[in-house]
């Protein structure tokens, strides 16, 4: 009727329209599916639209729905937006829970990780795309799910930040200090997002090292007992021989190891700014976001400090060990501030562990050397 210039309700109208575009979606037609939700008011498009995409799984299937909607001049990037928080909201998976950091990953987690696909594939929305996967690994974070949010970051591609520096006409020479050239979202976007890195970074170099430490040091062979042949005892010094090469490798591996998850423990720990997690201005701060953040900064940094600590202590290390308390109540970074009372005894009780082992190799309770 609209066609023909016939006179008729705009809302009967627009209603006709979505019933029959919901049915166009049940046979997966895009151009007919673009077609008509483009004739509906501009909220009504990403509505629906997006609703439509949700189900798409195949990169290729996705692209083309994409292709549909631009011939037709939707709103695609706003689309691509909405899909991605339709289904990262589904089921409640934003609140916050006090869980261990473990888990594994669901096929709702990797249906929520797939769906970022759809901000990543415009560069134009680089941004946008770091903001969106940014809010689900404080999902996953928060539910203990590390595998869960590394999936999630690798989402993004490694250039995105230079991609984003780019758009805004921030140059190598100003990086350092691009916060004063991106809008205050964008800024705190890939603050976030760095913070994030740090952590995962940390977490899973402390996996590797409490692996390779408690797990792939030689075994020292057998002594042979009283009745062994020359051959065996031979046999023995062979082992022997071999046992302490592979001892020594093991050690040099570890000590390497041992520095590069420290430096990775530190990182978080010595984030630039504000602190780890804590650069949370943007324009449209919400509450959900920052409440969010904080929770993590209470759950997760106090776990780094303990992580750093048995780094510390089981490779004799007792000085540092101790410092971290330190670094703690340092007035400049206020970690102190995100402890709960639980967290700072657990935290000095270790310490306390570290002081006495220290007092066993002749030094005092904060590690120097006794004076003779």
């Amino acid at each position: 009727l609209r066609l023909l210039g016939q006179p008729a309700s705009q809302e009967i109208g627009d209603e006709i329209i979505k019933i029959y575009v919901k049915a166009l979606m049940g046979k997966g037609e895009a151009e007919q599916v673009a077609y008509y939700t483009a004739t509906l008011p501009g909220d009504d498009q990403v509505t629906l639209y997006a609703q439509f995409l949700q189900d798409i799984q195949h990169l290729a299937l996705r692209k083309s729905a994409l292709d549909a909607a631009e011939a037709v001049n939707l709103p695609v990037e706003a689309i691509t937006q909405r899909v991605v928080e339709n289904i990262r909201n589904e089921e409640s998976a934003e609140r916050m829970l006090p869980l261990e950091l473990s888990g594994e990953v669901t096929e709702e987690d990797r249906r929520k990780i797939s769906a970022l696909e759809w901000v990543v594939l415009y560069p134009s929305q680089r941004a946008e795309a770091i903001w969106q996967t940014n809010a689900l690994i404080r999902t996953f974070l928060a539910l203990g799910k590390i595998q869960a949010a590394r999936l999630a970051f690798n989402q993004i591609p490694p250039d995105s930040v230079s991609e984003v520096m780019s758009q805004y006409q921030v140059d190598d020479e100003t990086a350092s200090v691009y916060s004063a050239f991106l809008p205050a979202k964008v800024n705190a976007a890939i603050q976030e997002y760095f913070s994030h890195k740090a952590y995962l970074d940390a977490q899973e170099g402390f996996a590797d090292w409490f692996d390779d430490y408690h797990h792939a040091r030689p075994s020292e062979p057998p002594t042979p007992g009283p009745g062994a042949t020359f051959t065996e005892r031979v046999a023995h010094d062979h082992r022997l021989a071999a046992y302490h090469k592979e001892l020594d490798r093991w050690r040099a591996a570890m000590e390497h190891q041992t520095k590069c998850v420290k430096k990775q423990l530190y990182n978080v720990l010595f984030m630039p700014d504000k602190g780890w997690l804590a650069n949370s201005d943007s324009d449209n701060e919400d509450e959900l976001r920052t409440h969010q953040m904080e929770a993590l900064r209470t759950l997760c940094i106090p776990k780094i400090v303990l992580l750093l600590h048995t780094v510390l202590h089981s490779t004799g290390q007792y000085k540092e060990a101790i410092q971290l308390a330190e670094i703690v109540v340092d007035e400049q970074r206020l970690i102190y501030k995100v402890y709960t009372k639980q967290q700072m005894g657990e935290l000095l009780s270790k310490i306390r562990e570290s002081s006495l082992a220290s007092l066993t190799q002749d030094k005092d309770p904060w590690g120097h050397p006794l004076e003779s």
